[in-house]
């Protein structure tokens, strides 16, 4: 009686590593830091491999540690959402796995701050304008005038105040800027002169001699 063997070939693939990919922090500025780790939750021993893309473009690696996490620091050129995907290899269980997170890139926060006029007679009206750009929205400001007065406060990313300061004195106007990521900036300090009319008279004296003295050496 004849006898037929048969041989089928089984391949078992082992099970996709169970990986996390963090990064912090999640939101920052161009120019930031941020961290971003890889962790292989199936390690128990032996070498790694974690590789990491950015997101960007751009892609980093370290390769045969020991040890079930894989750290990296990336600082991003241009603002953006970024996901970032973390891949884990474990040797000893020789299978591999990713995960994904998220890094929001914005713009280093900014603003603009003029004051006009700077200097005149007291009582002095002033006009404060200001843009503000970058950061996170929304944003908070506050304008000191410098003056003892209670601070203009707002949320508008454009700024339009008007002060009027009763008495001769310099003072030093200064806007704050918060955005919603809890970062401050000092935007500017603007020195205001507010003078006695018998101050600009007398600046308008010497104003005068100097050009008397200008003429006279031509």
């Amino acid at each position: 009686m004849g006898q037929i063997t048969r041989q089928v070939t089984i391949q078992v693939t082992a099970a996709a590593l169970n990986v996390r990919t963090l990064v912090s922090p999640t939101s920052g500025y161009v120019g930031d830091g941020f961290l971003i780790t890889v962790e292989n939750l199936d390690w128990v021993s032996g070498p790694c491999d974690f590789t990491v893309d950015f997101g960007d473009g751009t892609s980093d690696s370290i390769t045969g540690i020991m040890a079930p996490v894989g750290t990296f620091t990336k600082i991003y050129a241009s603002p953006g959402t970024y996901v970032v995907t973390g891949t884990a290899y474990d040797y000893t269980l020789n299978t591999s796995g990713s995960d994904t997170a998220t890094a929001r890139v914005y713009a280093v926060l900014d603003a603009t701050f003029t004051a006009d006029p700077t200097s005149g007679i007291a009582p002095l009206d002033v006009v404060f304008t200001g843009t503000i750009s970058g950061g996170l929205s929304p944003y908070s400001w506050s304008l000191d005038f410098g003056d003892g007065s209670t601070p203009q406060t707002g949320t508008t990313t454009s700024i339009n105040v008007s002060h009027t300061y009763a008495t001769a004195g310099t003072y030093m106007a200064t806007l704050t800027v918060t955005d919603d990521l809890g970062v401050t900036m000092l935007a500017q300090s603007f020195p205001v002169k507010a003078l006695t009319s018998q101050q600009m008279a007398a600046l308008a004296v010497i104003a005068g001699i100097f050009i008397a003295l200008v003429h006279l050496g031509k």
